[in-house]
């Protein structure tokens, strides 16, 4: 019954603009995450990212890093980490979630770190 209360509410056109605007947000996350070195896995996705990560990512600290931003990501396996967006995202959303990877990126070359 909400489902499609929210299709009367928003109508046709409400409802592509919103679709339209959650799947430009995915699309500018998958673009900054491969700028910092993780790929996707799928080739056609909407609002979900499933974002490939090697044997030498430690999704704990993933999971570490998000937790503290507030942010619960979903781990369906050891190499992989999923990511969802929905209507409620803004640019603000996206940036902490960039940050998160950004993060765990600075935390991984300082520990690679050799003098």
């Amino acid at each position: 019954v909400m489902a499609s209360m929210y299709a009367v509410y928003h109508g046709p056109d409400g409802i592509k603009r919103i679709a339209g605007r959650i799947h430009r947000f995915c699309r500018i996350l998958d673009s900054e995450l491969q700028k910092l070195g993780f790929q996707e896995m799928n080739i056609d996705y909407f609002d979900t990212l499933k974002i490939s990560v090697s044997s030498q990512v430690n999704q704990k600290e993933i999971n570490d890093i998000a937790l503290i931003a507030g942010i619960n990501f979903y781990y369906p396996d050891d190499n992989s980490i999923q990511i969802s967006l929905d209507e409620t995202v803004d640019f603000d959303a996206i940036a902490n979630v960039i940050n998160v990877f950004a993060k765990f990126r600075e935390i991984s070359n300082f520990r690679n770190f050799k003098i």
